[in-house]
């Protein structure tokens, strides 16, 4: 699920689930929201934002991290 910046300062970012459970979140620089630093993407969810959001970064090895540390 797709939300646009909820507050000055935050970014866009996307919820990814399975079965209407939540997994983790990612914002568009590929750093974590909602505190899904650690979590893996699944190549499902890299093959979609590929096709359907090429604009978001997709982190190295496909683990989301905190934000600074993709400074």
């Amino acid at each position: 699920m797709f939300h646009r910046q909820h507050i000055s300062g935050a970014q866009d970012h996307i919820h990814f689930g399975h079965k209407n459970q939540s997994l983790y979140a990612m914002n568009r620089d590929g750093s974590a929201h909602d505190g899904s630093h650690g979590e893996r993407l699944s190549n499902r969810a890299v093959d979609f934002l590929r096709t359907d959001f090429a604009d978001f970064k997709i982190p190295k090895k496909k683990v989301i991290e905190q934000g600074e540390l993709l400074k």
